[in-house]
């Protein structure tokens, strides 16, 4: 059964017209590092929203998906809602910089696994995973976007990140 959820409140069933879903893991070709990209668009009656949500919750027997709203449009009788997964949290600039020198400070070394736990603390983020090539970094570009620093841990990792 297909659960909605706007702002953490039960949407009734028939409220919702569509749902329709763009997952995209790679863009022009298969690559390592790939940071997923899952969109989708919820058309639902007027009728039905007293204010617009700023989080939706999708859920069925299997998934979770926790979104963001990224633009509503209005219908005939419907809003549209354009959703967009948490991973757009990661689209800002980040200098790790302060770690490292917080670590450099109490003679610690300061891991790929220590700025990830920062990203994903800045992004507000729950990181679920361990990272198998937890390797020392000691420098750091901060002209690039999270993001992208995530996009390299997954290569790191021989795999993709999603949210």
């Amino acid at each position: 059964m297909l659960n909605i959820y706007f702002d953490n409140v039960l949407i009734d069933n028939d409220a919702y017209a569509e749902l329709t879903n763009d997952y995209k893991l790679f863009n022009d070709s298969f690559y390592l590092g790939s940071t997923a990209s899952n969109t989708f668009k919820l058309k639902i009656l007027k009728s039905e929203v007293s204010n617009h949500p700023t989080n939706v919750k999708i859920e069925d027997d299997n998934t979770t998906f926790h979104l963001i709203v990224d633009k509503v449009e209005e219908e005939k009788g419907f809003f549209n809602y354009y959703l967009v997964d948490k991973m757009v949290d990661f689209n800002f600039g980040y200098d790790a910089k302060p770690l490292i020198d917080s670590k450099l400070e109490l003679e610690e070394d300061c891991y790929l696994s220590d700025i990830l736990e920062d990203m994903c603390l800045k992004a507000n983020i729950e990181l679920d995973y361990t990272l198998t090539n937890n390797i020392i970094v000691s420098w750091y570009d901060s002209r690039i976007q999270a993001r992208e620093y995530l996009s390299f841990i997954a290569e790191l990792e021989g795999g993709y990140a999603c949210i």
